[in-house]
């Protein structure tokens, strides 16, 4: 089935309004208008992967049911789900005894990597539900600005669509530069929330500074229960967007209890959190390209063990994340440049909050902030020789945020 035969049958299918080439943001409504609500957010499940596997999605659906009651009424909250059954977009209904209703089941599958398919569900929710503003949440797998292979074409991606309907990772994958594409069209989102991991790179909030107000992630792995839903939810729908709440309920939710995963199994997983605010991303860049220029170098960095991270693997293996402030506050040495420089990183990431430790499923064991002066909440990718970092080099040239970084002057 095609995108847009998919764009076409959502719309034809409710039936609520007329398929029109008009938007409702081509004719912006004013702030009085009672008719609008305050805020949709749409909550873009891509679970065809292994997060099936414990039915974390289901869970998640649940605690979303169990607090449609916090929901405000003059907002609105979508799911579309893609697991290992067809694809459903539902919508919180309260007159309904489960809370929600079923706008669509699809009868086939299709890849919900796709930007296609993500700009089809939004120009659902923006013309069903016209909105003073909008949230998104992308709940998968996450891989930062990392390439989905290590070949020539760099990818830096979100998601996981395996294509059978079944629990693997295999499968297509979104670049971030193709989510950005996807949002694009649509008004600005008040709020773009990934639940996935890595995801809070300066990478990747360079590249979608210009469709969301703030971005919420973490930049280490999250728990695969993923976020308390039924604890976020509250802050999710405040007239302006309380995004300091919203970290502070996940963080609350993980910081000190064992958490269930599956029958027989729970731990104390821990979480790492922030928010960007992208109007003061430019800033940053301005006096993080300053500061590189000025005290980076294209020599082997032999002190970066000492700076934090949110990989536990080798850097042969996959690029280090190195924490952003961690890094800036090694790397400048003037108590002057570093007050210029942290002024900018602490209006561009105002808020962050952290565990002691949080769990890391590559290694099964868990990793440690071990000076709290390090922690920024949002990591950066430390180019290294050519034979040190190989593939990834070339790829991270490729990003957006390379060529106004500083490095393009040593790599």
């Amino acid at each position: 089935m095609s995108l847009r035969a998919i764009g076409y049958r959502l719309l034809a299918a409710i039936l609520l309004l007329p398929l029109s080439a008009c938007h409702p943001w081509d004719h912006p409504v004013s702030e009085d208008d009672d008719n609008r609500l305050m805020r949709t957010v749409l909550i873009y499940m891509v679970a065809e992967n292994s997060l099936s596997n414990g039915s974390f999605q289901e869970q998640d659906f649940e605690e979303i049911v169990h607090s449609v009651g916090e929901i405000p009424d003059k907002c609105q909250l979508l799911i579309y789900m893609d697991d290992t059954e067809f694809p459903r977009l539902y919508v919180v209904d309260k007159s309904q005894p489960t809370g929600m209703r079923e706008l669509l089941h699809w009868k086939t599958d299709f890849d919900s990597c796709d930007p296609g398919t993500l700009k089809e569900i939004m120009n659902a929710v923006v013309t069903l539900y016209p909105s003073k503003g909008y949230g998104l949440v992308f709940w998968s797998h996450g891989n930062a600005w990392m390439p989905a292979q290590r070949a020539e074409n760099p990818r830096r991606t979100i998601g996981i669509d395996n294509g059978r309907n079944r629990q693997d990772n295999s499968g297509s994958k979104m670049e971030i530069s193709q989510l950005r594409e996807a949002l694009s069209p649509f008004p600005k989102l008040d709020y773009l929330m990934f639940d996935a991991c890595f995801m809070q790179t300066i990478e990747v909030a360079w590249e979608l500074r210009n469709v969301a107000h703030y971005i919420i992630a973490s930049p280490a792995e999250i728990p695969n229960p993923g976020a308390p839903y039924h604890h976020i939810i509250p802050p999710m729908f405040t007239k302006q967007a309380d995004v300091e709440g919203i970290i502070d309920e996940y963080f609350r939710f993980y910081a000190d209890s064992a958490v269930y995963i599956r029958e027989g199994y729970s731990y104390t997983h821990g979480a790492v959190l922030s928010v960007v605010d992208c109007t003061q991303l430019e800033a940053l860049q301005t006096s993080t390209e300053k500061m590189i220029k000025r005290y980076g170098s294209a020599d082997e960095d032999r002190r970066l063990t000492g700076v934090l991270r949110y990989f536990p693997l080798s850097s042969q293996v996959i690029p280090e994340f190195y924490d952003m402030k961690g890094y800036m506050r090694h790397l400048i040495t003037s108590p002057t440049d570093w007050s210029e420089w942290f002024a900018a990183f602490d209006a561009a990431v105002p808020y962050r909050r952290a565990t002691e430790h949080w769990f890391t499923s590559y290694t099964g064991s868990y990793m440690y902030i071990r000076d709290k002066e390090d922690f920024g909440g949002i990591s950066m990718f430390v180019p290294q020789p050519q034979d040190y970092f190989g593939t990834l080099l070339n790829q991270f040239r490729a990003t957006s945020w390379y060529p106004v970084s500083g490095w393009s002057a040593f790599y």
